[in-house]
């Protein structure tokens, strides 16, 4: 779903996957550019590659679904992270649930940061500081849902705010 579209689930894929597509080669052709030793420390990795190659994350993410799904007071504290998030617009009730996969499929990268390849970047940044980050922090600093807390894995990340 696409926050501010009026068109079908289908239209707003495609276009959601051209922009990604458009991106991706922006960042190709901003790599070309680099000297040949900077272009070898640099690789474009996909979700579905960072997800299969981190192990933790695919832990998490089950984790927080099924939260979600179990846990009434963590699946309304989502929904009215997104409600108190996207104020720009309003969605039916469903579409709130739908939008709520954005926050449990990042759930794991702005938590516990990213493995790649034993690599471990415990930074995560972030365009701009709302709801989900404040909810996202306050688990992490066990202030809220503690008994999920104890659950997720101890490593943390820092996330950097750009507003």
């Amino acid at each position: 779903m696409v926050r501010i579209s009026n068109n079908t689930e289908h239209q707003n894929l495609r276009r959601v996957l051209r922009c990604g597509l458009e991106i991706r080669k922006g960042v190709e052709e901003m790599i070309s550019n680099l000297p040949k030793q900077a272009q070898n420390k640099i690789k474009i990795v996909n979700w579905e590659e960072y997800e299969k190659e981190d192990s933790i994350c695919g832990l998490t993410t089950r984790l927080v679904y099924n939260e979600f799904k179990n846990n009434k007071e963590f699946r309304s504290a989502i929904l009215k992270t997104i409600k108190t998030t996207l104020t720009d617009r309003k969605f039916s009730e469903a579409q709130y649930w739908k939008l709520s996969d954005y926050i449990l499929d990042e759930f794991s990268i702005c938590y516990h940061g990213v493995i790649y390849q034993d690599d471990y970047y415990r930074m995560f940044i972030y365009p701009f500081s709302d709801s989900t980050v404040y909810f996202l922090e306050d688990i992490k600093q066990n202030k809220i849902f503690k008994k999920l807390e104890k659950r997720l894995p101890k490593e943390k990340v820092a996330m950097v705010i750009i507003n």
